[in-house]
């Protein structure tokens, strides 16, 4: 009885808990339109952020499916940034061979957003700047992103900085609404090349960016060279710096359900502290590049010898894997990789079956 009425009382919290973050949200955006031609100083920017499903290059799908439909093609990713004064979505597109999806993608894109809309070169601070994710831990929420929103407040890009995580369950927001416009033309459509898919994307109401490998930095390793890593980030989904906290050191953690439960860390080895905006905007501007992933060899393979027949010849040349074969050496140590995996499964079979009589 005890046990079923403790998770009672969770399930209790967890419903708080989400009406309270779906509440926040609104509030922000409408924060944000409200707001929209003040100055700077008045205004408050209001930003969700997620990624889209996975693409493809190449994909057929204005085509019934064929022999394709058990081909591996090059994963796309989508990373969207949605204003919430003018319901716009920006769409940050890139290729598995250029970056992945993790904690410094995400605040490579959300910094490239900004620069783009000109944020980043304001005359005069923002009243704040709250980005809207939904909870998943190691992508979004994670400290590179959170030690992001410090710099923005010690570059006097805004006064104030705010993470705002949904509560797991409840995450539909308006990067969802507006990824399913996004894809319209994408789902009807014979994409060969990149460009061919940020062609499809395009709509009134959402702007593709394609990135290069150029656009993605080693956030993390910056940002630990000045500063301390945030703790219990998992338990708490409001995070905000405040220039007027601490000088902007100082990151405040709150639960979405009892705004009154704060926790404090202060987030700048103490050696740094006391630093001005020019010291800070030169760690932002020496920070280094990422290089390019690559793809893995049997992908390659399968790109040249089952996709690139298929890709009308006019668009073989956009896309390296499709006219440039991967190789002998590559071809050898797929074929070896290929046998060693065979010979584990084997091994693990008979074990098991071996097993199995005992």
């Amino acid at each position: 009885m005890v046990e079923q009425e403790q998770m009672l009382i969770k399930a209790a919290e967890h419903v708080k808990s989400a009406i309270s973050q779906r509440h926040y949200y609104q509030k922000k955006k409408e924060e944000a339109m409200a707001t929209m031609e003040n100055n700077p100083a008045e205004r408050s920017l209001c930003y969700v952020a997620d990624y889209s499903q996975n693409m493809a290059v190449p994909s057929f799908s204005f085509e019934q499916p064929g022999e394709t439909y058990y081909y591996s093609p090059l994963a796309a990713y989508c990373f969207g940034v949605v204003d919430c004064a003018t319901d716009h979505l920006s769409a940050y597109t890139y290729t598995e061979d250029i970056a992945k999806k993790g904690g410094n993608n995400v605040a490579s894109l959300l910094w490239h957003h900004l620069w783009l809309q000109k944020v980043l070169s304001t005359d005069e601070p923002f009243k704040e700047i709250t980005f809207i994710f939904d909870n998943c831990s190691g992508q979004n929420k994670n400290r590179m992103v959170l030690r992001l929103l410090f710099f923005l407040v010690k570059l006097g890009i805004t006064k104030v900085a705010r993470a705002s995580f949904l509560i797991r369950g409840h995450t539909k927001n308006d990067c969802d609404r507006l990824f399913n416009v996004m894809k319209k033309g994408y789902r009807n459509s014979n994409i060969y090349l990149p460009a061919d898919l940020v062609e499809s994307m395009k709509h009134k109401q959402v702007t593709p960016v394609w990135c290069d490998a150029n656009v993605f930095f080693d956030w993390d390793s910056g940002e630990d060279k000045y500063l301390t890593r945030p703790t219990k980030v998992k338990s708490y989904h409001v995070f905000t710096f405040d220039i007027d906290k601490d000088d902007g050191d100082t990151l405040t953690k709150m639960y979405s359900h009892n705004i009154n439960q704060k926790i404090r860390q202060n987030m700048v080895k103490k050696e740094f502290r006391g630093k001005d905006k020019a010291f800070w905007k030169g760690v932002t501007q020496t920070l280094d590049r990422i290089d390019p992933v690559g793809i893995q060899d049997i992908k390659w393979r399968e790109l040249y010898d089952k996709w690139g027949p298929l890709i009308p010849a006019e668009k073989k040349l956009g896309l390296m894997y499709y006219h440039e074969d991967p190789g002998v050496e590559r071809r050898n140590k797929i074929k070896a990789n290929t046998k060693k995996a065979k010979d584990a499964r084997k091994g693990r079979t008979t074990s098991a079956a071996t097993t199995t009589k005992e």
